[in-house]
């Protein structure tokens, strides 16, 4: 009569046929962190279980027997689970259902769950909102980080107090979100331009986000705001469109009460209703032709908006850049404009509403070194994307992206590429053949392994932060360029020591992550104390040395009360002098030691004459590494796109580093002049 059953953190693959029917009397049942890639069909014969945990397996389906499982919490997140079994409707008891962090593209209708009170769907794949039951006992709605684009038509639970849509792909909220008494509302990370002013009635409401929309309508301002504040607004809003609205009915009541003189009555044209109405009758206003041809006439907006995507086409003739962010296009008809043909250069078409690269460009973007596709509704690349030879710089960001087409490696003159805040699950193959890529960003993704990247040999920025990194594969410290590395906010257990033997990463952001082999005091001393670590935990046999032999010996890193060290002294590896050998003194003027020597010596400290070769020795190597400094700054500055805020840094660091070499310069110098007076 087994109630419990707790297995979490094996290495369990299979669940036995007959473990079923043996535990009748089982209430409890936790199989979480395993390796589960199938259950079988026997797992619905637990009668009596009320509670089941299946998180972090390998399940890329459920079986159908589990409707008959009297569950109350059901959670199997973390897993490869692709659709949910309509079964699941079965489950009378079900109150809470955590299915985050899966593959999941559609989820049968669950009106039928009275009792459930929380459902969890984050991570998922989701292009519709899922159909929930509308009793009162819902109360908590998570959808965050899929693909839904509309909520419109969903009829809500009356209940719900929490509701999360961030990380979608939301152009517009219904004003029937006002009706649910929400407390906690999550509209992050999508596209929306305006939010209800209903919302501002919702006396519940007491955290609203929305960071990361557009916002036009409605003003970033309101990103600063306490909530309080955003629903006075809201409400002031709505106060104001009320009093409009009443204004026009009352115009309009107005107009109709005015007697229309019978000249103008032939005039007049009647309304849409009014001709349905009367042809009903036998008095037809419109014949069929007539009314086909008003419901067809496109809209003003539309008209003006096709009008300015002409004379857009039209200037990219002469300019080379062709320009059409933020304009909500569906698709792009390119007339036959042969002016601009081989001569575009610049193609921006964020934000808007493309499910597919506009192939009518190609045979105009042979000559094509910027594209922009970010915040777009894309799904996949064309083949013919490779024949863009001439392409220096895409961003792909913000998309649905899922794999990339190989004819991508063609586009050899690549060096800045943006895919994050898509889904892709592993990196694709083609970015690795991308020789003369820079700049690589795969962050917001659902990568769980970093691949070898040695194959891109100038690589000097890459940012794979919060995804699901579980892995960083051997090969990092061939990129020798490389400079800037992100991965925080993933699942690394460990980082790998080799990085630190990588004396060209200067920023190393590795925080947010369960780390075993890097304690948070090393991580609170920055980049150098991270590489000291990682140095000194390799084996002094270890492959990861071989050529290396000139390296300084790992040091352990700077407590609170040590400086970091700024050089390496090239002395360390040298043997000790024997006794009867005279110590090898560096080059110093007699002047350099004069000085030294008239400066007092506080207790504790070496003597003047060994304190002044020190200091000659750490001035020399000052000035190269401030000049080294420079020229990787320097080199940053040229090579590199920056935005207007790093660009900005950079030029801070640049100015600062040549007043501290000017200033170095000036007090060699002066010793230089006391040496020529002596």
């Amino acid at each position: 009569k087994l109630k419990s059953f707790i297995a979490h953190h094996n290495e369990i693959i299979n669940v036995p046929q007959s473990m079923g029917p043996g535990m009748a009397e089982l209430v409890q049942l936790d199989l979480s962190h395993n390796k589960l890639a199938v259950l079988p069909d026997s797992f619905g014969s637990f009668r009596s279980l009320e509670y089941l945990k299946l998180d972090h397996n390998e399940l890329t389906a459920l079986p159908r027997s589990m409707g008959r499982l009297p569950l109350i919490a059901f959670s199997a997140n973390s897993n490869r689970i692709t659709s949910v079994p309509a079964s699941i409707v079965q489950m009378k008891r079900l109150r809470t259902l955590d299915l985050q962090d899966n593959l999941i593209r559609e989820v049968p209708p669950l009106q039928e769950l009275d009792m459930l009170e929380r459902i969890d769907l984050r991570h998922n794949q989701l292009v519709e909102l899922p159909v929930l039951p509308r009793t009162r006992n819902l109360q908590e709605v998570f959808l965050d980080n899929n693909r839904i684009r509309s909520v419109w038509g969903i009829q809500l639970s009356p209940s719900i107090i929490s509701l999360g849509l961030r990380d979608n792909a939301l152009v517009e909220i219904p004003p029937q979100l006002a009706e649910l008494p929400l407390q906690v509302l999550n509209l992050a990370n999508n596209r929306l331009n305006d939010i209800p002013s209903e919302l501002g009635a919702v006396h519940s409401l007491n955290k609203v986000m929305l960071e990361g929309n557009p916002l036009r309508v409605l003003g970033r301002d309101v990103l600063r705001m306490h909530v309080h504040d955003l629903k006075d607004f809201l409400r002031g809003r709505l106060a104001h469109q009320r009093e409009q609205e009443q204004k026009r009915d009352e115009q309009q009541q107005q107009q109709q009460q005015q007697p229309i003189p019978s000249a103008q009555q032939p005039n007049r044209r009647p309304s849409r209703r009014a001709s349905f109405s009367r042809s009903s009758s036998g008095l037809n206003l419109f014949d069929k032709d007539q009314q086909n041809q008003q419901q067809q006439q496109p809209r003003p907006s539309q008209i003006m908006q096709t009008k300015r995507l002409e004379q857009l086409i039209e200037a990219a003739a002469s300019s080379g850049e062709l320009l059409l962010s933020n304009m909500r296009l569906n698709e792009i008809v390119v007339p036959e404009v042969n002016a601009f043909s081989m001569k575009l250069k610049h193609i921006d078409l964020a934000a808007n509403r493309l499910e597919q690269f506009p192939t009518q460009l190609l045979p105009h973007s042979q000559t094509l070194q910027r594209l922009n596709l970010s915040s777009n509704f894309m799904r996949e690349l064309p083949p013919s994307f490779g024949r863009l030879s001439k392409l220096f710089e895409l961003n792909l960001c913000r998309n649905f992206l899922v794999a990339l087409p190989d004819e991508l490696a063609n586009l050899r003159e690549l060096r800045q590429l943006d895919l994050s805040h898509n889904k892709f699950e592993q990196m694709p193959p083609a970015v690795l053949r991308l020789e003369k890529l820079e700049r690589l960003q795969v962050s917001f993704n659902l990568l769980t392994v970093l691949p070898d990247m040695s194959t891109l040999p100038f690589l000097s920025h890459l940012d794979a932060s919060s995804n699901n990194l579980e892995k960083i594969e051997e090969g990092l410290r061939f990129n020798t360029r490389l400079t800037v590395l992100n991965v925080s906010h993933n699942n690394l257990a460990e980082i790998p020591p080799e990085i630190g033997l990588m004396p060209s990463v200067k920023t190393l952001i590795v925080t947010h992550n369960p780390l075993r082999n890097l304690s948070q005091g090393v991580l609170n001393h920055g980049c150098d104390a991270i590489k000291e670590r990682l140095r000194s935990t390799i084996p002094a046999n270890s492959h990861l040395l071989a050529g290396q032999q000139g390296r300084p010996a790992p040091r352990p890193y700077a407590t609170a009360h040590q400086e970091m060290p700024r050089f390496v002294n090239p002395n360390l590896n040298k043997p000790p002098p024997q006794p009867d050998q005279p110590v090898a003194r560096p080059l110093q003027s007699s002047a350099e030691d004069a000085e030294l020597a008239r400066r007092p010596q506080s207790s504790g400290v070496r003597s003047a004459a060994s304190h002044g070769r020190v200091q000659s020795f750490s001035n020399t190597n000052n000035t190269a590494a401030i000049e080294a400094k420079i020229a990787d700054v320097e080199q940053q500055l040229a090579a590199i796109s920056l935005t207007k805020t790093k660009q900005k840094q950079l030029k801070k660091e640049l100015n600062m580093l040549r007043s501290q070499l000017g200033r170095e310069q000036k007090r060699r110098a002066s010793l230089s002049g006391i040496n020529n007076n002596q």
